[in-house]
């Protein structure tokens, strides 16, 4: 239970309509479906304040200090990792900081506040020629969150790299209440850099994963802006109409898109080897065939059914593919870079299907045959061409609702980012694994090899994470998946695959996993220990 002297202090800082201890507003906020726990709770915070300003937040952090009370902050607060992980606590809702603060073209940055989404700041940047890195969550999330507290990958990383990457000025309201501004803000000289003289903070602010809310609240930064040679407003210029797996419209002269597919892993590997060293693409993301087929048996039957042991097979050979996209800023580059494409492809046998006016009945026809695909998926004559889906989804990221779909949750695993090998490692002992959970119900069927992600930065590393679609609603289901954690955990530090999610997804994992690198577990210790003394930090997912 909060004080009332704590309150009444908050509630002069942001006014009596931006705090509440309500019972109903406070479940509002602890409610969630992300992990959905039987009941589907988080921990619910004592009191909600939404401040409006860096001052505001630096006031509530000041009286937490005060009174020794913990806070967590989140922007748009979509997975449960935003929510306190503990009792009594205060937590910071950043809505109202919600403004794109500058857009500077000609230095390639944008500073935003917390609740700014991708989606809001891509339309704005987009005008310019400009593009962001939006992360595979979806263009609702806060580019903010995921540049100083959290993951960053997304279909773009090959050319948009990874955004704790693309940090650049920070503001940051410590656990003390002090205001830290980092690299060329801190000197008064703009926001264009996000180091000085001197070791980068960077590393203490985020790391890899970034922190979880627990070093304080980040009410500023500037986002490093790329090169984007597509349409200036593409849903008004191609004529854009409709949701996911229902759109239409038309598709940019400049822009393609292919389904890349490999008789094996080890070429599908060399193939992203090629192309890193070639530096080509704007787009590659691996979307796994078992998703999209999970996601089509809910279209054709409104249900999930056993995947036809067929159809399994014929789908498997296909699992071994990932999609890749063109953003030329000519039609010579367009021509150069799509011959370099087919080169690889010829060196690494693999087969590169574009996707722009390939309708989806075809692409499935070809994949698993007419006859099968007329009986399996019956209404996939209905959907548009398999391109505008590829588009939409390197340009919103609108894809994430569509894993929900066949049982109402998933989770991933594994997900470092390292090199190459490494990531096919990853894939291999993923699918190995996760077989063993679909053969006993524990997991809807995907083709076990649901691998999700693509290359960094013209192949410096790969993310490979590995996910898994199961019923929300069935307890057996959801203890599975607990399992699932600890088996993928002890495979991460035994082979090793590296520092993956499954830092968080099993208590005591860091003192698995810190000991093989670099003890970097004390290390975050003695960095809570300095910028947070009072403790007053939610450090539950931090250390």
């Amino acid at each position: 239970m909060i004080v009332k002297d704590a309150y009444k202090e908050i509630e002069a800082v942001v006014g009596s309509d931006n705090v509440s201890e309500d019972p109903a507003i406070l479940d509002g906020y602890a409610f969630q479906t992300f992990v959905n726990p039987d009941p589907p709770w988080a921990p619910r915070p004592d009191v909600v304040a939404l401040p409006g300003s860096t001052n505001e937040v630096q006031a509530i952090v000041r009286i937490c200090n005060k009174y020794k009370i913990r806070f967590k902050a989140h922007s748009t607060g979509w997975g449960v990792y935003s929510s306190p992980m503990m009792e009594n606590m205060i937590l910071l809702d950043l809505r109202r900081m919600n403004r794109i603060l500058e857009i500077d073209e000609k230095n390639m940055y944008a500073v935003i506040e917390p609740y700014v989404t991708g989606a809001q700041l891509q339309a704005e940047v987009m005008k310019r020629g400009l593009n962001l890195q939006i992360i595979g969550a979806g263009s609702g999330t806060s580019p903010l969150a995921s540049i100083t507290s959290v993951a960053g990958m997304g279909w773009t990383s090959i050319y948009t790299s990874y955004n704790g990457r693309n940090a650049l000025g920070v503001e940051w309201v410590l656990p003390t209440g002090d205001i830290l501004r980092l690299g060329s803000l801190g000197t008064g000289v703009g926001w264009f850099c996000g180091d000085g003289p001197g070791p980068s903070l960077r590393g203490i602010m985020r790391g890899w994963m970034g922190a979880y809310g627990a070093l304080g609240v980040f009410t500023k930064c500037a986002i490093k802006l790329y090169n984007w040679p597509g349409p200036r407003e593409p849903q008004r210029e191609l004529k854009l109409d409709g949701l996911l797996m229902d759109l239409n419209g038309e598709l940019p002269k400049n822009i393609k898109f292919y389904m890349c597919t490999f008789p094996n892993l080890e070429k599908y590997g060399e193939a992203m080897y090629k192309i890193g060293k070639a530096e080509i693409g704007y787009m590659h993301c691996k979307n796994a065939m078992g998703t999209m087929f999970a996601s089509f048996m809910q279209r054709a039957f409104g249900k999930n059914e056993p995947v036809p042991p067929a159809i399994r097979k014929t789908l498997k050979q296909f699992q071994h593919q990932f999609q890749f996209g063109i953003a030329a800023n000519s039609k010579r580059e367009l021509k150069y870079q799509d011959k370099v494409l087919r080169k690889i492809m010829k060196e690494t046998k693999g087969i590169a299907i574009p996707l722009g006016e390939v309708a989806m009945d075809s692409l499935m026809g070809n994949l698993i045959g007419s006859e099968m695909k007329t009986k399996i998926l019956p209404d996939i004559e209905d959907l548009p061409p398999a391109g505008n889906g590829m588009w939409w989804g390197m340009i919103r990221v609108t894809f994430p609702p569509i894993v929900f779909k066949p049982g109402g949750g998933f989770t991933m695993t594994f997900g470092c980012d390292e090199t190459i090998d490494i990531g096919l490692r990853q894939a291999k002992i993923g699918a190995e694994i996760k077989e063993k959970y679909i053969e006993k119900g524990i997991f809807i069927d995907d083709l076990a090899d649901n691998i999700w992600g693509g290359l960094y930065e013209t192949g410096l590393l790969l993310h490979h994470e590995e996910l898994a679609l199961y019923d929300t609603r069935d307890p057996e289901q959801l203890e599975g998946v607990i399992d699932f954690y600890e088996e993928c955990v002890k495979e991460s530090v035994e082979k090793p695959l590296g520092l993956g999610f499954g830092l968080f997804e099993v208590p005591g994992s860091a003192d698995r996993f810190g000991p093989k690198a670099s003890n970097y577990h004390l290390w975050q210790k003695k960095i809570k220990n300095m910028l947070d003394p009072n403790d007053v930090g939610d450090s539950s997912l931090y250390t």
